[in-house]
């Protein structure tokens, strides 16, 4: 009789919550956890202005680092890609690709969650580096920017759009 590794078994459980479409895969989104919100009293006013200073919003920030947190830690591909926004620039193996859909996040989930993995649990949330192109965790394995639309962006709008493999 096959035994089925623990890591078989997350990527079963995490896949049930999945559906595939014509149009790719659906994650169902009601199954994750409510995630904790920011509470602006422990964040400290330097770390207040770098957030306001480059137009991004802290406390949808800090929902996308809960989301990849869990991400990471429950190895969930439903909250990764609750996080993201289409296309997702991807750089793993010595490959660029671009991401159009949640198919491929399925089909190349290990690497991207290896990926994950080393950039959140090298970066604190309070600890990001933050630049007029974004919002970085690890050594720039995980990036996240804002929509920008004819010259503007959407604080609010933030998500994860890049993924790079770290030297």
């Amino acid at each position: 009789m096959a035994t089925i590794s623990r890591r078989t078994l997350l990527i079963i459980a995490t896949l049930s919550s999945i559906y595939f479409t014509s149009n790719g895969v659906t994650a169902d989104l009601e199954d994750l956890p409510e995630f904790p919100t920011l509470d602006l009293s422990t964040v400290p006013d330097l770390t207040k202005k770098k957030y306001t200073d480059y137009g991004y919003d802290i406390a949808t920030s800090y929902l996308i680092y809960q989301k990849l947190k869990f991400a990471s830690d429950e190895y969930s591909i439903v909250a990764f890609i609750s996080a993201l926004r289409f296309p997702l620039a991807v750089n793993v193996g010595g490959k660029h690709v671009m991401i159009k859909g949640t198919m491929e996040i399925s089909k190349n989930w290990e690497a991207l969650h290896k990926v994950i993995e080393r950039g959140i649990g090298k970066t604190p949330f309070l600890d990001a580096f933050l630049s007029a192109e974004g919002i970085m965790f690890g050594d720039g394995e995980i990036w996240i920017t804002a929509e920008c639309k004819s010259g503007s962006c959407d604080p609010k709008s933030l998500a994860v759009t890049t993924i790079n493999e770290a030297p």
